[in-house]
């Protein structure tokens, strides 16, 4: 069994172990709270950083590759950029807006995977341009709902001191999203035998549960934590692995034509 293929078999354990005990421990979980703001920052602030760097590497990839990589790359960069900002918001509505506006664009650009080849722009220039607009619009929404947390449409009430309807509604939403997403890489990797759509699948995975998790928890309790770092293990577990892609493929660049380096350097 090839290094990827273990790398993978691991998340996907990992994932349904974290799951299951979740499950288990909810009563558990559900009545010890841990309000520590400084370290969620740091955790959402290290994941947001670590999706940009993923999406950029996976962009540089997307030269040579099947365009639904653009469209995973993109979905990294918004959820990256809403995790900023939803790092350095202060509690209230726009706290969890940005939450869920990251784990919906994430969840929507997953789905859309599913869009036939053909229909995906080719371009890398249109590929590069709805990459932009769709960062100009994540930055606009998210500059707003710092700027002005007042503006931000309070969400229906659900119960007290729990999240609104429309908050688990949203992330229940991006987590159906996630998961929809399964079946259409491992189609695509059948045909293709691209083993980094494995990674695909299992960060739909790892993002669906984590979302799913979302309705089951309360802020600052222990379920709140555990998604969070869920979704930061799946980034940074990411960031190692998509590296260490490119790293090859740039070795293999460089051994092919060697001149062209050379010339490079001289």
């Amino acid at each position: 069994m090839s290094s990827q293929r273990i790398v993978f078999s691991v998340i996907l354990i990992a994932a349904a172990a974290i799951f299951g005990q979740l499950l288990f421990f909810t009563a558990f979980f559900s009545v010890r709270e841990w309000i520590y703001p400084e370290l969620h920052s740091t955790i959402e602030t290290i994941g947001g950083i670590c999706a940009i760097l993923i999406a950029q590497v996976l962009y540089l990839e997307a030269k040579a590759s099947r365009s639904y990589v653009f469209l995973v790359a993109t979905g990294f960069v918004c959820m990256g950029v809403f995790d900023i900002f939803h790092a350095v918001s202060r509690g209230g509505d726009a706290f969890i807006f940005l939450h869920s506006a990251a784990s919906l664009a994430g969840g929507l650009f997953f789905f859309l995977v599913w869009v036939p080849e053909k229909s995906i722009p080719q371009r890398k220039n249109e590929q590069r341009g709805i990459a932009w607009v769709a960062v100009f619009l994540v930055l606009s929404v998210g500059l707003r709902a710092i700027m002005y947390p007042d503006d931000v449409p309070t969400y229906i009430v659900l119960y007290d001191e729990k999240f609104t309807l429309a908050a688990v509604l949203i992330n229940t939403l991006a987590s159906l999203l996630f998961l929809a997403a399964i079946p259409r890489f491992y189609m695509i990797y059948r045909k293709d035998k691209d083993p980094q759509v494995y990674i695909f699948m299992c960060l739909a995975l790892l993002f669906g549960v984590a979302e799913m998790i979302f309705q089951f928890s309360d802020k600052w309790d222990g379920i709140w934590w555990a998604w969070h770092m869920i979704r930061f293990s799946a980034f940074m577990i990411t960031l190692i692995v998509v590296f260490q892609r490119y790293q090859r493929l740039l070795d293999r660049s460089i051994r092919i034509h060697p001149s062209e380096t050379g010339d490079k350097h001289s």
